[in-house]
């Protein structure tokens, strides 16, 4: 039963909120996690968002409504942060402020030149050809290339644009083909950011559920690692491949939350 879980990893983007570029609470996701945080849940805020960090997630969602503390609000940004935080690695930085704010807060070294031995890619909105060829050159000299995140494309909003971005993940895979370099992806649907959440607070994987709305990355990824998940459709049919990888799926988040009290 869902209730009985210990820990309870939310994903933003779709699940709570709109999108982060400005955010606005989905219904029932406020109430939903003060109802988990008064039964004494463990609750994780797990995102593949990259652009922003996750201090400033923390913020804005806080300034929509949301009672949360810091430690509990998790970018694929934070997780490869505090993945790479006790190495001496010299790092080549594609992405947007977000990224490279939290890569400083954890004290990461970050330079401009072909000193770097790794490369880190997150979603950009204002890359430029000479910053992928110079990271393809990199790559070409062995750098070790890091992805955060891992969406061929995103929604968002920027510069009075609203609607889809080319995603990290489509760079990645293209510098990967150019160089013949392997991706360490660290997002969903791949296990290591969910290991990193599961071994932060100490928690099994039958003690835990994933509540998503994407298919490709929040579900699948909560059944790579072996985890329960909770499909949050807004209606969708799914898919025949998904068949019996999913605990429970609901149209939206009231339904869940009317779902867990009643149980």
């Amino acid at each position: 039963m869902i209730v009985k879980k210990k820990l309870f990893i939310f994903d933003i983007e779709g699940v709570l909120v709109n999108h982060m570029d400005d955010p606005k609470p989905l219904s029932y996701s406020i109430d939903l996690i003060n109802y988990l945080r008064e039964k004494d849940k463990i609750i994780v805020l797990l995102t593949n968002i990259g652009r922003k960090s996750s201090n400033w997630v923390f913020k804005k969602l806080t300034e929509i409504g949301f009672k949360l503390n810091y430690d509990e609000v998790f970018t694929a940004g934070r997780v490869l942060a505090e993945m790479l935080k006790d190495s001496e690695r010299k790092c080549f930085i594609l992405g947007e402020e977000g990224l490279i704010e939290e890569l400083i807060s954890k004290g990461i070294n970050i330079v401009k030149d072909e000193k770097a031995d790794t490369v880190i890619l997150g979603a950009c909105r204002n890359i430029n050809y000479w910053d992928l060829n110079f990271a393809m050159n990199l790559l070409l000299k062995n750098a070790e290339f890091f992805c955060v995140g891992g969406s061929l494309r995103f929604k968002g909003k920027l510069y009075g644009y609203e609607g889809e971005f080319l995603g990290e993940g489509a760079l990645a895979e293209a510098l990967s083909l150019a160089t013949g370099k392997k991706v360490n992806y660290i997002g969903k649907p791949y296990k290591d950011i969910f290991l990193h959440v599961l071994k932060r607070y100490d928690v099994k994987k039958e003690d835990c559920i994933m509540v998503g709305d994407s298919l490709d990355s929040d579900i699948l990824g909560a059944f790579n690692i072996g985890i329960d998940s909770v499909w949050v459709s807004h209606g969708r049919n799914l898919p025949e491949k998904y068949y019996g990888k999913i605990k429970v799926i609901v149209k939206d988040l009231e339904e869940l939350y009317n779902l867990i009290q009643k149980s």
